[in-house]
């Protein structure tokens, strides 16, 4: 049986900018982007993160891009189906959609595929 467990917000941008501010390195999470793609069709395949060498000292996202996701967490964290947002409501099969879509095109758009592959495994699946 899987549990669900849902984070309020000030602890899943705490754990999530504790984790952004970390060095780069290649224990991440586990990322098979032919499951991600079955669930969301806008993932492609060359977004991934490299199979070899060890990593490098360079942090996961700069300060400003913390920042940036940090936003973009609240804004999707906020969303409600009975909630308007623009001119129309959403469901919540597509306040997912959109919103981990939101958060993809940004890492992708900053080439933060450390970043994608922890928000995506940990926020938005």
């Amino acid at each position: 049986m899987d549990t669900m467990l849902r984070l309020c917000l000030w602890h899943i941008q705490r754990s999530v900018s504790l984790k952004l501010k970390q060095t780069r390195s290649r224990n991440i999470p586990s990322y098979n982007v032919v499951e991600a793609q079955r669930e969301f069709t806008f993932i492609v395949d060359d977004f991934t993160p490299s199979t070899g060498g060890c990593g490098d000292a360079r942090l996961i996202c700069s300060k400003p891009q913390r920042k940036q996701i940090a936003t973009l967490i609240r804004k999707h964290y906020s969303m409600h189906p009975l909630i308007p947002y623009g001119n129309r409501t959403r469901n919540a099969f597509e306040i997912h959609q959109e919103s981990t879509q939101e958060i993809y095109e940004y890492c992708r758009a900053n080439q933060l595929v450390d970043a994608w592959v922890y928000l995506y495994t940990n926020c938005y699946t």
